[in-house]
């Protein structure tokens, strides 16, 4: 939990950094960043309660992250479509995608 509310925090931050330096483009794509610590931190506040009960409570959490990750990839390709260079709308896409991949992977094995 630690760990998402430290990532929220810094992508909140750089979030805002690009709002103050007027490149609104960046700072929505820099927000997608944050779809998956928001999800895990959701999960560990409100729906591991409920998932408990279930019969794999695992099985809940890798879906509830899946469907973060879906959002995430939303996310970026409605911010994609603002960045002009395809070079950079590419580069964004891949990074941030293997960002959230693999802290969606992470959040799951730390649950194992």
């Amino acid at each position: 939990m630690v760990e998402s509310i430290t990532i929220i925090i810094l992508v909140v931050t750089m979030t805002f950094i690009f709002l103050r330096t007027k490149r609104r483009t960046y700072a929505l794509s820099t927000a997608s960043l944050a779809v998956i610590p928001l999800v895990n931190l959701l999960y560990k506040l409100v729906i591991e309660r409920f998932a408990e009960t279930a019969k794999e409570p695992l099985a809940v959490f890798s879906i509830v992250i899946f469907i973060g990750l879906i959002v995430s990839c939303l996310l970026l390709g409605l911010s994609a479509n603002s960045i002009q260079s395809k070079r950079s709308r590419i580069f964004m896409l891949v990074m941030s995608g293997v960002f959230n991949a693999a802290l969606g992977i992470l959040f799951i094995w730390g649950e194992i």
